[in-house]
């Protein structure tokens, strides 16, 4: 019996718990709409407080008025001015609208006078753009034209040292060549010197008792030579 209760209670507050939910859910809906209607009016009065702003500046500007009073002051001003006061037919609305056009003039002026100067500073920063450009091509071109001629270099040094080496070789060799043959002339020279002595004949000549003659050594000089 206390089971069945206490099942039905607790049927009832789940019932109860989902239609809590349930209005929970509509009154944030409600509410989510309220905020989104009231960010509308919010948007209309602050249109509206500035047309009331233009309106009751060009009631300052007419009437010589300075004076700075509330929203609702102007709003009040505005309301209790007479018709009349609107109309565009008077010379001071006329030179108002006048003054307001030829400052519109003045500033669509200005704005011709910057569009110009942009467009020329545009045209001068492509000019310029061209030009680094260029400068850049031939920069690269000629320190393409400096490394071809330090290969070159490089490549006629090499060839030339080479040569060179190769001359210095040859002559070192045939310098060699002829110290070789001046060393082995001297050494026969030294034994051609050393195997020669000098001998003494007595030789009867006719006419003469005895004459001694002195056989000497041979021109080794010339014979070297």
């Amino acid at each position: 019996m206390v089971l069945l209760l206490g099942q039905a209670v607790g049927r009832c507050f789940s019932l109860r718990l989902e239609e809590l939910i349930s209005d929970c859910l509509q009154q944030n809906t409600h509410n989510d709409a309220l905020q989104i209607e009231l960010a509308k009016h919010r948007e209309q009065n602050e249109t509206l407080e500035r047309v009331i702003d233009k309106f009751y500046g060009i009631r300052q500007h007419v009437f010589g008025e300075l004076e700075d009073i509330s929203w609702d002051d102007k709003c009040a001003c505005l309301l209790n001015d007479p018709a009349e006061s609107w109309t565009f037919n008077d010379s001071s609305t006329a030179k108002y609208i006048s003054s307001l056009e030829e400052e519109l003039e003045r500033l669509r002026r200005a704005v011709d006078n910057l569009q110009n100067k942009l467009r020329m500073g545009l045209e001068i920063e492509n000019h310029l753009k061209k030009r680094v450009r260029e400068l850049e091509k031939k920069r690269i071109a000629s320190d393409n034209m400096i490394l071809n001629k330090i290969t070159e270099l490089r490549h006629y040094h090499s060839q030339h040292r080479i040569q060179i080496i190769n001359l210095l070789d040859e002559g070192r060799s045939h310098v060699k060549w002829i110290v070789d043959e001046l060393v082995a002339k001297c050494r026969q020279l030294e034994m051609k010197g050393q195997n020669l002595e000098p001998t003494h004949s007595d030789v009867k000549l006719p006419g003469c008792k005895h004459r001694d003659v002195n056989l000497g050594m041979p021109d080794l000089t010339s014979e070297a030579l």
